[in-house]
């Protein structure tokens, strides 16, 4: 062996005075790789040998006692050798990897085979150290050993990372009693990995799972049953859940939930409609090993009391308790026989609230709700109802809308409240606010929304307002509605420029505002049931461009509405109001060519017109002998210059046409035609 080692320091010491002669670089090891025996993979980046004086690469291992060379490798290209019977399973060993040319090369790397020992402290882990490859570490070995495990036998999987200087990992044990092996990895950049021998131990768990973290106790407002949430165990070996409930001074196991996945409960039959209740959650493993029980949490009671004469409702209750962020306000809520809505949002300090201004004869059930801060979790309270036993005040006096029915009736539609009692509604009108109001009618209700019709009015010449005056039960103060004003619609017309001028006065007043006016058309004396325009509450009038209605068989009379369109309203309530439907009349338009080609371009003759009534349409054509050539009473007839399936001769015609335009006012055209081929 000495001999051996004064022959490598030898050759060394060759190698380093004969590298000016050019001979080749020994290659760059990156990989190794121990196998399940103990063999181990050399592996490296071949050398260059441009000059062609290659013989070998030289492999040398030192498994303690010095470095052997342990077999050689003719083959520039290659770029692994196999140690067989390196043992590398029972320690580290070093190897380095020399080229041989003129003389042996100084080898660039020595690399340590990673040595990885398991062992089992008694305390439910397992504790792995490994040795370190090289100081420094190879410029191209990634910054991270991969921690693989097997099991059950033969199956591997990659269970977490370190950095490289961090040669050691403590993994802790989720099954009972059972051998478990472990390899670790270190990629390299060149492509090829360094892999540990595999070691391992009969392992335990002996820790018990982490407390679960309640997330939040609440109630089921329609059974009456406690719900409980919590978060799964940190511990992914937890198979089930205890629940446990303080009872008469005492945390009592009250049942088991089973599954780690499984992570709420709920309780049958608590009493959470007349106290609060605690619940707490403990966590058990496969192994048996049972967690403490984590933080209690409590449902949320809530109480209420009467005030009969001030119509005030007190409600109280208890803190919710120990969410880790606390809580960051109490929301109240009630219903009056509806859905639930939001009356007040509290501190996180205030439990109690005082609902003033309830309505009388109305049940009113409440619920609160706990909000913590960060607001991930919630906690509802039981649900606790209270009749308000006396006569009620109306609320609210809503006029719905004021529409155009014709010219001599409008119709007012009014949302009353049907929960107060009142003894009559009092529909009232006038055209100018500076005037007073007189009385239209009265109602005493009975549906919702109330109709009222006012036919003492003449909506085709102005607009009206309108309010609804109620009288409650009791002779108590009464309401008056908000004002509506219909809509009154006027139309000019511009013979010349064809367009309709429309204009109106804006529909007052909604609670929801108003979402856009539509307006319609009639042609041919048919609405059109889709809107021709549309245009945004702003604006009150629209220019209607007939033109291109001109070459349709259309009567020159044009009739409008307009349509307003209400907001939805605090009142969940969209109406519409109607204008007065106003028409306006346009001359005809007629245009008659005074020629016919026969066989040329022009090889039809027919009158254009437009705006007419078409049922009184009449046109003939008369030659000389005053005999009539060609009559029709379809305005899309044309003429092609026959008479009895012979083309006329070439000649000058007379033409007559007749119509009567949509007021009925008669026209009456004639000239000459003439015809050629």
């Amino acid at each position: 062996m000495k001999e051996l080692k004064r022959f490598i320091s030898v050759i060394f010491f060759l190698v380093g005075s004969f590298m000016s002669f050019g001979q080749v670089t020994s290659p760059e090891v990156k990989c190794l790789a121990v196998d399940a025996v103990g063999d181990v993979t050399v592996t490296w980046i071949s050398a260059a040998d441009p000059t062609g004086i290659f013989v070998e690469y030289r492999v040398y291992a030192d498994n303690g006692g010095g470095f052997v060379q342990v077999g050689t490798e003719s083959v520039l290209g290659a770029s692994s050798f196999n140690h067989l019977g390196a043992n590398a399973n029972a320690n580290s060993v070093k190897y380095i990897v020399t080229s041989f040319s003129t003389a042996e090369s100084l080898a660039q790397d020595t690399l340590s085979t990673i040595f990885l020992s398991v062992n089992n402290p008694g305390d439910g882990t397992a504790l792995l150290i490994w040795n370190i490859m090289s100081t420094p570490a190879i410029i191209t070995a990634n910054n991270w050993y991969m921690i693989y495990q097997e099991y059950p036998t033969n199956v591997w999987s990659l269970i977490d990372s370190v950095q490289y200087g961090d040669e050691n990992y403590r993994d802790t044990i989720t099954l009972c009693n059972e051998t478990i092996n472990y390899r670790i990895e270190l990629e390299d950049d060149s492509g090829c990995n360094s892999v540990s021998n595999i070691d391992g131990d009969i392992l335990q768990d002996l820790i018990p799972p982490d407390a679960p973290v309640i997330d939040w106790v609440t109630v089921d407002t329609a059974t009456g049953d406690a719900l409980i949430n919590w978060t799964e165990s940190n511990a992914i070996d937890a198979t089930g859940y205890i629940i446990l409930e303080f009872i008469s001074g005492g945390w009592i196991i009250i049942d088991i939930v089973y599954g780690y996945a499984n992570t709420n409960y709920t309780k049958i039959n608590a009493l959470v409609d007349f106290q609060p209740e605690n619940y707490g959650v403990a966590a058990f493993d496969s192994c048996s090993n049972t967690s403490p029980m984590g933080v209690p949490h409590n449902s949320i009671y809530v109480s209420t009391s009467l005030d009969i004469c001030a119509k005030e409702v007190s409600i109280t209750w208890n803190a919710y308790q120990n969410w880790n962020t606390g809580v960051l306000r109490y929301e109240v809520y009630a219903s009056s026989g509806g859905a639930y809505s939001l009356i007040s949002s509290l501190g996180s300090s205030v439990t109690s609230y005082i609902h003033t201004g309830v309505l009388a004869n109305k049940l009113y059930c409440y619920v609160i709700r706990a909000v913590n801060v960060g607001e991930t979790s919630s906690s509802i309270s039981n649900k606790v109802c209270r009749f308000v036993n006396q006569p009620p005040l109306p609320q609210f006096a809503y006029l719905q809308s004021a529409t155009v029915v014709s010219d001599d009736e409008i119709e007012v539609r009014f949302h009353s409240d049907v929960s107060a009692i009142v003894n009559s509604y009092t529909l009232e009108r006038t055209d100018n606010l500076a005037n007073p109001f007189d009385v239209v009618s009265v109602s005493t209700g009975g549906m919702d929304p109330i109709v009222f019709a006012d036919y003492n009015v003449s909506a085709d010449n102005q607009s009206y307002y309108y309010q609804v005056v109620l009288e409650d039960s009791c002779g108590r103060s009464s309401l008056i509605s908000n004002i509506g004003r219909s809509i009154l619609l006027s139309v000019t017309e511009n013979k010349t420029t064809l367009v309709n001028l429309l204009q109106w006065t804006k529909y007052e007043s909604w609670d929801g505002s108003i979402m856009e006016y539509r307006i319609f058309r009639s042609v041919n004396g048919v609405y059109d049931s889709s809107p021709v325009a549309t245009v945004p509450a702003s604006q009150s009038f629209y220019q209607d461009n007939i033109g291109d209605l001109v070459t349709n068989n259309i009567t020159g009379e044009f009739c409008y509405y307009i349509e307003a369109v209400e907001n939805v309203n605090n009142y969940g309530i969209s109406e519409t109001s109607f204008s007065n439907r106003t028409c306006i009349n346009h001359i005809p338009i007629v245009y008659i060519p005074n020629g016919l080609f026969i066989g040329g371009h022009n090889n039809t003759w027919k009158p254009k017109v437009s705006l007419i009534d078409f049922s009184s349409y009449d046109v003939k054509v008369v030659n000389r002998q005053g005999h009539i050539v060609f009559n029709s009473t379809d305005a899309n007839q044309e003429w092609d210059g026959s008479y009895k399936e012979k083309y006329v001769p070439i000649d000058v015609y007379v033409y007559q046409l007749t119509f009567v335009d949509a007021e009925g006012q008669f026209y009456e055209f004639s000239g000459h035609v003439t015809v050629v081929r």
